[in-house]
């Protein structure tokens, strides 16, 4: 009988540290999934030669450390309320969970006590990103867009459903330029054609940019082929990348490349489909048994799995030379996707500065 007691309570106790494991706030993998596009903020520079060990070699190459936040309080700071409007995507948290739906942190001060999502209107989003999840959990971020603002600026309603969202638009004018936040869709004016991409305008007179790779041609050699794509004063639609805004520059970088504007996962290679690479990341010496079992784990991992540090790719084609940056090249078997090549990284020695262009 003692003994039977004692697996009763080595059972309670697994169960209870299996549900424990299910409600980690630690486990990344209940709150983010591969492919997410998440908005975030740098919080602090420091030299990595500040923390490195005694006697190593200073490195001679701009070597910082970048810690970022993802918090919507740093994230969305420097939203004005007064600029918050329909069709506005805003980086969100679950801050918790009630019985007919979510409370929502959007970290802006107007409106941070009247964010709540309604329970079904989490479910397309579950659906499409999270099928194996019955509920958001509290901190998993979320992007927002706003479907209502109320008069005062204190309330606002908004939806996650991933359709919407990706559809977003800001039909209107912000106040203040600190209210572009990287994710949003706009309407843009192609203002001029340069051999490296393109310099556009939204609402009117806020200047924005986009390169090569943010259209998406990294591969045109000449800006013709881009002029081809996009004339001058021609509307397209952007996504925001990347703002920022100091005394001495305004920079909005934009993406007119169709997994940005949609706000979908790239299709790239899973990485297993270069035999090379596939050795290197499950440890198997046959190419063909690699590719095999590599293909099976980056299914189960939603199709994704980068190609490891250190492969070496035989065959690549260049395609294109960007002057005083480095080249670009075709990766055999993989069409979808281009490779860069920076100067620093043609050759073996720090000292030889190789000449591009």
């Amino acid at each position: 009988k003692a003994a039977e007691e004692q697996d009763d309570s080595e059972n309670e106790d697994a169960m209870d540290i299996d549900m424990e494991s299910k409600d980690d706030p630690l486990d990344l993998k209940l709150r983010f999934y591969i492919g997410q596009f998440v908005k975030c903020v740098i919080a602090e520079l420091g030299s990595v030669n500040e923390s490195r060990k005694p006697g190593a070699k200073a490195s001679t190459a701009h070597s910082n450390r970048i810690e970022l936040t993802l918090m919507p309080e740093e994230v969305n700071s420097r939203i004005d309320p007064d600029d918050l409007c329909q069709g506005q995507i805003l980086t969100a948290s679950v801050k918790s969970v009630e019985d007919r739906g979510y409370v929502l942190n959007s970290g802006i001060t107007a409106a941070e006590t009247a964010t709540f999502l309604p329970t079904a209107a989490a479910k397309a989003w579950l659906a499409r990103w999270m099928p194996h999840g019955t509920e958001l959990r509290v901190g998993q971020l979320v992007e927002a867009a706003i479907t209502k603002v109320s008069d005062d600026k204190r309330s606002i309603r908004v939806t996650i459903d991933p359709e919407l969202v990706s559809h977003a638009t800001v039909k209107g004018t912000y106040k203040t330029m600190a209210s572009v936040q990287p994710g949003q869709l706009i309407p843009a004016t192609v203002m001029k054609v340069w051999s490296r991409g393109l310099s556009l305008r939204f609402m009117g007179f806020y200047d924005c940019s986009a390169d090569l790779a943010a259209l998406g041609m990294l591969d045109a050699s000449d800006k013709s082929r881009i002029e081809s794509a996009y004339e001058p004063a021609s509307s397209v639609a952007v996504r925001v990348l990347y703002v920022s805004l100091t005394a001495a520059a305004k920079t909005v970088v934009v993406s007119t490349a169709p997994h940005i504007v949609s706000l979908l996962p790239r299709p790239a290679p899973t990485g297993y489909e270069l035999p090379q690479a596939a050795r290197l990341a499950t440890g198997i010496a046959s190419a063909d048994a690699a590719v095999a079992t590599g293909s099976g784990s980056a299914a189960s991992e939603g199709g994704f799995w980068p190609i490891p540090y250190g492969t070496v790719i035989d065959g690549c084609t260049v395609v294109n030379v960007i002057e005083k940056f480095g080249v670009v090249l075709q990766i055999p078997g993989v069409a979808s996707v281009r490779a860069f090549c920076s100067i620093g990284n043609l050759v073996d020695k720090e000292d030889e500065k190789p000449s591009v262009g």
